[in-house]
């Protein structure tokens, strides 16, 4: 599946290219995808090979399965070593673990801040923008290529409590793109 889906969005890259898709949104939509693609295969499907590997991964959480930075092939790790890694990208000098779910606050402060702006926008924009209640997600790709095979950290807004918002404003924005060209 992971395979034809490459196929598919190659084709459709170019496809939006010849019609003058930019590239910000061209990316934008290609992420969109990969979150669906990876919902894709948490749900029901008849191939009993897929549901196989599915049950097998379920039953050994200490494997992990990860995409390799600029590929579509995959490489299986113990999921100790693939947790350290990550930890050594997010260590504590540059990073830090929250304690407390800051969610409860922060949608709170931004429904506020949404409700204050909600004459001016239509029903469909204001429900667009409003918050989520997810976090943003880290995980990391393995740099395959180079020595060690390092994690290039990725921090995904997909599905986090600003990002229909994100979404919107990238909209108004993109409309001053030629200006700052």
């Amino acid at each position: 599946m992971l395979a034809n889906f490459g196929k598919f969005h190659n084709c459709w890259a170019e496809h939006a290219s010849a019609v003058g898709m930019d590239t910000l949104s061209m990316l934008e939509i290609k992420h969109q995808l990969d979150v669906e693609v990876n919902s894709l295969r948490k749900t029901f499907t008849k191939s009993s090979e897929i549901k196989t590997l599915s049950n097998f991964l379920d039953a050994h959480p200490q494997i992990s399965i990860v995409e390799i930075d600029k590929s579509k092939d995959l490489c299986i790790l113990p999921t100790a070593v693939y947790k350290e890694k990550l930890e050594q990208k997010f260590d504590s000098e540059k990073s830090r673990k929250i304690s407390k779910n800051p969610l409860e606050t922060d949608v709170a402060l931004l429904n506020k801040l949404i409700k204050s702006v909600k004459p001016f926008l239509s029903s469909a924009t204001f429900n667009k923008i409003r918050p989520s209640h997810g976090l943003k997600r880290a995980y990391g790709l393995i740099k395959k290529h180079k020595e060690d095979a390092p994690f290039r950290p990725i921090i995904s807004n997909i599905g986090a409590i600003t990002w229909g918002l994100e979404s919107y404003l990238l909209t108004i924005l993109k409309k001053f793109e030629p200006i700052f060209k």
